[in-house]
């Protein structure tokens, strides 16, 4: 992953960093940098964060679009380590207690955790 350096000499390392940085500058600086924080964003944390930014013709509509992706991307977080926990503790049941078994458990998670991708995606 990349740093950000800011017109005005500043380095962002990743997007709250970034909101700091927004919500301390003046609208021209923010023109100034959209595309390229844009481009940043793509390349660096979500092609589909940067396209719903992109549309975004103010900066307090910008900077909420990636406050809603980090908090999502914390909840998500949260569900999959949540997930994680209790696909280990149903393992841990003797098989006849379990519904299904370890192959089936296995593509369980495996789609949970893609629906989870996708929510912050």
């Amino acid at each position: 992953m990349s740093y950000f350096n800011t017109i005005d000499g500043k380095v962002l390392k990743d997007l709250k960093d970034l909101v700091a940085y927004l919500e301390d500058i003046n609208d021209e600086t923010f023109y100034y940098h959209k595309p390229h924080f844009y481009e940043w964003i793509k390349d660096n944390f979500s092609p589909r964060l940067a396209e719903r930014i992109r549309s975004k013709d103010n900066k307090e509509e910008f900077i909420n679009e990636i406050k809603t992706y980090l908090i999502i991307k914390e909840i998500n977080k949260a569900l999959k380590d949540k997930l994680d926990k209790e696909y280990h503790r149903i393992l841990s049941l003797p098989e006849e207690a379990r519904k299904y078994n370890k192959e089936e458990m296995n593509i369980i998670k495996k789609r949970m955790l893609l629906h989870l991708e996708d929510l912050i995606e």
